[in-house]
Parts: structure tokens; sequence; C-alpha cells
């Protein structure tokens, strides 16, 4: 698999992680788990500080206009608001 991050700038390496992850969850959920688990394992990363920061990122994507995932997207949002 090869990921293409053509937006990434300098800082933190997860935020990257992150934004991938929801885009995958989004589309490819199947390799969603097994790419965050990697990712995690590699560097050390617990789980809760990539996933701690889904709402965030369903958010901004939401801010970038993509109808097909509003609904997907507001779902992971008001999750976070529930717990």
């Amino acid at each position: 698999m090869v990921i293409d991050w053509p937006d990434a700038c300098c800082g933190d390496p997860a935020a990257d992680v992150r934004r991938s992850y929801l885009l995958l969850k989004l589309h490819p959920e199947d390799i969603a788990e097994p790419y965050l688990d990697a990712y995690c394992r590699i560097t050390n990363t617990p789980r809760a500080s990539i996933l701690d920061w889904l709402p965030y990122i369903a958010a901004a994507r939401l801010a970038e206009d993509v109808p097909d995932d509003w609904a997907r997207l507001l779902e992971i949002v008001h999750a976070h608001y529930r717990d």
C-alpha cells in the first residue's frame, strides 16, 4: 500500500495519520484498522491519541465540502458528543 500526502507539511506526523485513518474509515474501511494498528505499533503511539482527534478531523473534512461523505462524517462528529 502506498499513501501519498500531497498537502503534508512540517508538523506532528500523527496529524497525517489521523487524516489518513479517517479517509480510510470512509472508504476502504477494511484497511483502516490494520493501518492504524501498524502505525501505533511502529511508533509506540497509543491508539487513543489518534482516535481522540477523529471528531475534529471529521469536522475539518466537513469544511472541505465533500457531499458523499457528509452523513458518515456527521455521525463521527456527533458520536463524540454523545460520549
